[in-house]
């Protein structure tokens, strides 16, 4: 079949589809070839994957209350913090009751 837009030969099968495309309004076909266009001239936005799975493994070990990480899964630990590390307190500074005995270490 010989097409009447175009004078392309064109299989019988795909003649109703090919009428519809050539009678598009052209100004719109030109939008989206060059939206088409456009789009594959873009950068990847995409973080590469082993960027993506260091990122999940460091936030896996600090919530494990949402991902359970390793043997220890049955355990939460406080959000923040890696299974096993302990949160580090100030030495607390002992202050002088006013008793003899204890003002050499209130002193310290």
């Amino acid at each position: 079949l010989i097409s009447p837009i175009t004078g392309e030969r064109i299989p019988a099968s795909q003649a109703a589809e090919h009428m519809k495309v050539g009678l598009l309004d052209p100004r719109w076909v030109e939008e989206r070839d060059k939206q088409i266009s456009q789009k594959a001239s873009e950068e990847v936005v995409y973080a590469p994957g082993q960027s993506i799975e260091s990122s999940l493994k460091q936030l896996a070990e600090r919530r494990s209350d949402i991902f359970g990480v390793g043997d220890e899964a049955d355990q939460e630990t406080v959000i923040g913090k890696k299974m096993g590390e302990e949160e580090v307190r100030p030495a607390e500074k002992m202050t002088w009751d006013g008793h003899a005995t204890s003002a050499e270490s209130a002193a310290r």
